[in-house]
């Protein structure tokens, strides 16, 4: 099973297409093209912190939603409020 590349990596494969087609355009006629690449030629890309943030507040409230959920059903089933079929308790 092929392994997926990474964001960092698809932008360093597309710095060097456009790197190549660069010396391309510049010499039509040549034959053999040294492409030279180096990383310090990229941009790193910047994790935004705030939005980070609110992805992290964002799962953490559906995650203790679902948690309060789930107790408070397990509380009812337990106290015979309701049942489900097939669950014994």
């Amino acid at each position: 099973m092929p392994k997926h590349k990474t964001i960092k990596q698809k932008k360093i494969a597309d710095f060097r297409r456009q790197l190549y087609s660069l010396k391309l355009k510049d010499a039509p006629f040549s034959s053999t093209i040294a492409v030279q690449y180096t990383p310090a030629n990229t941009t790193i890309l910047d994790t935004n912190i705030p939005s980070v943030f609110r992805e992290i507040t964002k799962t953490s409230i559906f995650v203790l939603i679902a948690l309060f959920f789930q107790i408070i059903l397990f509380m009812l089933l337990k106290a015979k409020v309701f049942s489900i079929p097939g669950l014994i308790y």
